[in-house]
């Protein structure tokens, strides 16, 4: 049989930092992916209080007012402003599109 080469660069690398991760853990450092660092830099915190969240839930769920209402145990008036604030929190023009952005966000 024919002798395995040496690990290339990248992969000795890579080894190196598996085992700089784990040591870090193991120390109960909290580690995060670089990737998943940027991707939550890009996106940002979520604009909207749980209760908001709820309302959205319920909106995307197709409920009327009145239903959203009745399942959270708030006054229909309260459910339309919730929406109006959603919406101008998230620059959307309805519930559908509401519902989209959070969605894409993980907001939701």
């Amino acid at each position: 049989m024919p002798p395995t080469p040496p690990p290339s660069d990248s992969v000795t690398a890579s080894a190196r930092n598996c085992s700089k991760t784990s040591r870090r853990c193991a120390a109960g450092e909290e580690v995060v992916a670089p990737s998943l660092a940027a991707q939550a830099r890009r996106t940002g915190s979520c604009p909207l209080s749980l209760a908001e969240r709820e309302v959205l839930a319920a909106c995307e769920e197709g409920a009327s007012t009145a239903e959203v209402a009745g399942r959270l145990y708030l006054s229909e008036g309260t459910v339309r402003n919730k929406v109006s604030e959603i919406l101008g929190k998230l620059g959307a023009r309805n519930r559908t599109e509401a519902v989209r952005i959070a969605r894409e966000n993980g907001w939701l």
